[in-house]
């Protein structure tokens, strides 16, 4: 039967959950020397890709279809909403990173004391998030047709997603390290709605809609804007260990030709937050002169939609205005152990994270590494593993290995590893690929 109202504001253009994403994790810098076997001053990446998803109640598999694409079951789409509570989230970072100028050896500074350029890259970087009712997903992932007869109460609910891509200046000073990255928007999507209800006949004729809602949406064919912003990181030893704490992605996004369609919301063409939410009467829409084949799914909002607007008196407007980028900030402890040894347990970190981004939570995480040869071929691999909770998930087993193979340093980690091996009830998984090269 019809599918939820929603499409009728601008779910139709909002995405599925795609694009590109989180950045590097900052604990390679602190991989001591030793463990490499060879003499290297200067470690950087080179290339690095990076895939965060997760949520409170959506299980991996259908996280892993939003992401890639994919089919999911009637049935099976029926025990993932009849799962859900009322509080639902979920999210998705992903980026890619491609070292452009790692700056030669005659280009570095050997004096501490002067900041230096390091090294440039490009960077595409994709986010995504949303907040949402167990009515309002029933709705957009199945459509009316379980619900005739019933009214639904979908509430408050958000959905977003962005991407950007740019390049980055990376300094260092001392224990200082700092980068500016500057960066187009290439799309940008943001669908909200505040106490809406939809009821829907017994038959299927029509559609009474009670509520406020807009949606965002820049036009695919042009650049949605364009951003700055800064990064920042400090380090001190302390003992075996080291400490460090620092932001990313701080900084703003500004945004021109976004098509919003809205009701029951004021705005002002100078900024793409509503300004006031009014509350809107129930409107009746009955879809006349249309054929039993047409109540089906897509067709009937693809065949109605401009009626649809019309009728729910729907306006229209073209915006700028800014948002913040969504900063990252994260502290870390790591220390090395059994420094004396040539194998076993090497060292092991605690991590704090914090991602400014709907449907993610603080996060904390540690990781342990361990190094099972001391000589052969595989004296250079390491494998590590621990534990996380928070994030877009609620809870994570990690695990990857970091292998030196002359000249390459390469790491390889994954988030999740429980939602890998039981992806029907497990909530959120990843991955990070990083390849690194020793230039002096």
């Amino acid at each position: 039967m019809i599918k939820p109202i929603f499409f009728v504001a601008g779910f139709l253009t909002f995405p599925v959950w795609g694009s590109d994403s989180t950045s590097l994790n900052q604990e390679v810098q602190l991989i001591p020397d030793h463990e490499l076997s060879i003499e290297v001053k200067t470690i950087r990446p080179i290339a690095n890709y990076v895939i965060e998803t997760g949520s409170n109640s959506i299980p991996f598999e259908m996280m892993s279809r939003m992401v890639l694409g994919g089919y999911i079951s009637t049935d099976r789409m029926e025990s993932i909403t009849n799962s859900l509570s009322e509080n639902n989230r979920l999210g998705f970072y992903q980026s890619w990173h491609i070292g452009l100028y790692p700056i030669p050896k005659i280009f570095e500074t050997q004096s501490e004391n002067k900041l230096a350029l390091k090294q440039v890259r490009f960077i595409s970087e994709s986010f995504g998030g949303a907040t949402f009712t167990e009515d309002a997903f029933g709705l957009i992932f199945r459509g009316n047709t379980p619900y005739l007869g019933k009214e639904l109460n979908t509430g408050s609910n958000r959905f977003m997603t962005f991407s950007q891509k740019g390049l980055r200046f990376d300094f260092e000073k001392k224990s200082f390290s700092w980068a500016v990255q500057l960066h187009q928007i290439s799309n940008y999507n943001n669908l909200q709605t505040e106490n809406l209800s939809v009821y829907s006949s017994s038959i299927g004729d029509s559609i009474a809609m009670k509520g406020s809602m807009f949606s965002q949406t820049s036009d695919p064919n042009e650049s949605a804007g364009w951003g700055a912003q800064l990064n920042f990181s400090y380090f001190k030893k302390i003992g075996k260990g080291v400490a460090f704490f620092g932001f990313e992605n701080l900084g703003i996004n500004q945004l021109s030709n976004v098509k919003t369609i809205y009701r029951g919301v004021q705005f002002e063409n100078s900024s793409i937050d509503p300004i006031k939410w009014v509350d809107e009467e129930k409107i009746t829409i009955v879809p006349l002169n249309l054929a039993i084949s047409d109540l089906v799914g897509s067709k009937w909002f693809r065949n109605t939609r401009d009626t649809l607007i019309q009728d729910l008196n729907f306006d229209t407007i073209t915006q700028r205005g800014t948002f913040y980028t969504p900063i990252h900030l994260f502290a870390q402890y790591h220390r090395n152990l059994n420094n004396n040894s040539s194998s076993g347990l090497m060292w092991y970190n605690v991590r704090v994270d914090y991602r400014y981004l709907l449907g993610y939570f603080p996060k904390l995480s540690t990781t342990f590494n361990f190094k099972p040869f001391a000589k052969g071929k595989l004296r250079n691999l390491n494998v590590h593993g621990g534990v996380s909770l928070g994030g877009f998930d609620t809870w994570d087993i990690n695990a990857g290995v970091e292998w030196y193979t002359n000249p390459l340093y390469i790491k390889l980690h994954f988030t999740g590893i429980e939602s890998f091996i039981a992806p029907s009830s497990q909530h959120g998984g990843g991955m990070q690929l990083t390849l690194f090269y020793p230039f002096y």
